[in-house]
Formats: C-alpha cells, structure tokens, sequence
C-alpha cells in the first residue's frame, strides 16, 4: 500500500514525504487525518526551501576570535610536531 501512495504521489507531484509519513500520523476522522498530512508536508516543504536557499545564498560562516585562535594554536603544534 505505501508503494500504491508513493506512486499516486509521484503522479500529483506531490512528494516522497507524504508517502513516509502517512503511516505515523492519527487522526479521528478522514478529514483531520487529510489535515494533518498536508500541514506536514507545506512544514517539509517550507524547511527544504530556506535551507536551498540559504545553501544558493553561499553565505559566509561567522567567524570568531576563538575558532581563529584554537586554528591557529592547532596549526602551531602541527607545525611543532614536524620538525
């Protein structure tokens, strides 16, 4: 059966995820279930979206003076190790 809504879904292009989370979800009747299956998938959607965009945006990573130092002090007893 999740193969059968795997494939209805790929069809309506509406995504994997409906098919791997209709088994966890409960409700009392049809119509709650229906809900809380599409607000799930809008919520997977939506975290998708910022974080491709985010990736497109090729933001810097912040940096602060304590990664530069433990860098630095890593680098110098690399270099100390050497020779």
């Amino acid at each position: 059966m999740k193969a059968e809504i795997a494939e209805y879904c790929r069809r309506l292009r509406l995504g994997k995820n409906i098919a791997l989370i209709s088994d966890q979800i409960e409700a009392e009747s049809h119509q709650e279930y229906l809900l809380k299956v599409l607000k799930e998938e809008l919520a997977y959607r939506e975290t998708k979206r910022k974080n491709r965009l985010i990736k497109q945006a090729g933001f810097y990573t912040l940096k602060t003076f304590e990664d530069t130092a433990l860098m630095r002090l890593s680098c110098l007893q690399n270099f100390l190790l050497v020779t």
